[in-house]
């Protein structure tokens, strides 16, 4: 390139023939710069981006920092599992994807579930809140009262649309599988006692356990997210995730929460939630239609957060399942 005296690149500039923006691109980059600041942070998320950690219970990941060079580190701390946090840009390093959290904290991506809250107001994950799209039920076509977490299972399965891979013809002989290979080694987190009969059973299996379960069946996008507070529940769902959580049923209110149910909206509204219930049958398909307790709420119906929270939220509780 020939050089050119300072007289004529003023005068250049004066004319408008030399662009500033060519003269920026041709000087050298400033370290300092808020545009080099806001490169080496990677890409900014939208506004209402969040993440929620989904690892196992009880189980934390680690925080990473960031060093000048842009190789990350971890920093000692941890965050546990269900609970989530506002992240304001994401950066690729390799194959791994990190999340930044501020305050020079940032997080893998691989043990936890980006969100974006579009509104705020309503979600329902269906065309029709009353349908029974996705909806399952342990008694037909596959009568196994002691099922729940199958069915349930199988709502996530339906909403990723990963169900018509389990093994069978229809959805009976798809749920007849589900059923025949849940978990059983109460050791390992497995149900304890069988789907159909009951026999044995003192517990529904662990929710670590059915998303191994859920991976092992083909759909890898199932987390556990327990832990998870009602507050960010509400914001997966309100992000697009359907929740499965554990719960009482219409027979049982007391000791152990051993039912599964799935959540399909909200309403900040109204605070209430779309809950799909498994324990109904055919015949007996509206409120009222189970054990006739307080959760004997229906198939499918909005329930108060509070009612909710009142059988999910306890010491080392709040379990639940969502899909990445």
């Amino acid at each position: 390139m020939k050089k050119i005296s300072t007289t004529l690149a003023v005068a250049l500039m004066a004319a408008g023939i030399f662009a500033t923006d060519n003269l920026s691109v041709m000087a050298a980059p400033s370290t300092t710069s808020s545009t080099a600041t806001s490169v080496n942070k990677g890409t900014k998320l939208a506004k209402n981006t969040y993440m929620t950690v989904a690892y196992k219970p009880n189980k934390h990941i680690h925080i990473y920092k960031m060093s000048k060079t842009g190789k990350f580190s971890r920093n000692g701390s941890l965050l546990e599992n269900g609970y989530s946090h506002k992240i304001y840009n994401q950066k690729k390093n390799g194959k791994s994807t990190y999340y930044y959290l501020g305050n020079s904290k940032w997080v893998n991506a691989k043990n936890v579930i980006k969100t974006h809250i579009k509104h705020t107001r309503f979600n329902v994950l269906k065309k029709n809140a009353n349908s029974r799209e996705y909806y399952t039920s342990q008694y037909f076509p596959v009568f196994a009262p002691w099922g729940c977490a199958s069915a349930s299972l199988s709502m996530l399965m339906k909403y990723d649309n990963t169900f018509k891979n389990i093994p069978g013809a229809n959805e009976q002989q798809k749920l007849t599988y589900m059923q025949n290979n849940l978990p059983r080694n109460k050791a390992t987190g497995g149900q304890d006692g069988d789907p159909y009969t009951g026999a044995g059973f003192s517990r529904v299996i662990l929710s670590y356990r059915l998303t191994q379960y859920a991976h092992k069946l083909g759909d890898k996008n199932i987390r556990d997210v327990s832990g998870i507070s009602m507050t960010n529940l509400s914001k997966l769902v309100l992000s697009g995730h359907p929740v499965l959580y554990y719960g009482y049923s219409s027979y049982d209110a007391s000791g152990a929460r051993n039912h599964c149910k799935v959540i399909f909206g909200y309403s900040t509204k109204s605070n209430k939630f779309l809950v799909h219930d498994p324990l109904y049958q055919s015949k007996r398909f509206y409120k009222g239609g189970g054990g006739r307790n307080e959760y004997d709420l229906g198939p499918i119906s909005w329930v108060k957060a509070s009612h909710i929270a009142k059988e999910f939220v306890y010491p080392g509780g709040n379990n639940a399942l969502t899909i990445k």
